[in-house]
């Protein structure tokens, strides 16, 4: 009798072993935060400044790519950069807002969640740029910082989407037409940036 038992005990457990191992397969990583990521998104973005109590804000699309290193599972440091072509208010054409600068990332959730929240911080520099009548090309920057975050969710560890939003403010000077700087107010001015990307772990 005991036997018996014991012989259905081990046919059930060999029988069930696969189930057991995809359980727990599936209970394992789901997400990579760790290591190299490169990360590139479309971007849709607005610029806003003050003037006489008065805010114009415009607007445009773009793009942006990055370079994050994880160095552990909760935050990532890295690189980022942006460039997006704004509609000048009143039908004046367009220019140039770019920006460049380091990011700090912090994660939530653990990686046996395929969905990745997170908030950043940025320390930038950030560039506005245009043509005007064809024969100047004028230029203003600005050292800022912003917040951001938003959430990746990944399709596997190695791949994620990215879907977030940034916020950033500073004042613009260094005025510089065809690269001769000229004197002009400083500007207050914030930006902000929705993104839609990927991220794909490098190793």
């Amino acid at each position: 009798m005991h036997r018996n038992v014991r012989r259905g005990l081990i046919a059930t457990l060999i029988l069930a072993a696969p189930a057991v191992v995809q359980a727990q397969g599936a209970g394992g990583r789901l997400s990579k935060t760790t290591g190299l990521s490169l990360g590139a998104s479309l971007t849709g973005a607005s610029f806003s400044t003050a003037e006489n109590g008065t805010t114009t804000t415009e607007s445009g699309a773009g793009f942006q790519v990055e370079a994050m290193y994880g160095l552990n599972k909760r935050f990532s440091i890295g690189l980022e950069y942006a460039r997006a072509n704004i509609d000048a208010a009143e039908g004046l054409g367009q220019y140039a807002l770019s920006h460049i600068g380091g990011v700090g990332r912090l994660f939530f959730r653990d990686d046996t969640k395929r969905a990745r929240p997170y908030v950043e911080g940025v320390l930038l520099r950030r560039e506005i740029a245009s043509d005007i009548f064809d024969a100047f090309n004028v230029k203003a920057r600005s050292i800022g910082g912003g917040l951001g975050g938003g959430v990746q969710i990944f399709a596997k560890p190695t791949v994620a989407f990215d879907v977030s939003g940034q916020y950033a403010s500073g004042s613009f000077g260094d005025w510089t037409a065809n690269g001769e700087s000229f004197p002009f107010a400083d500007m207050a001015a914030t930006s902000f940036t929705f993104r839609v990307g990927a991220r794909f772990l490098v190793r």
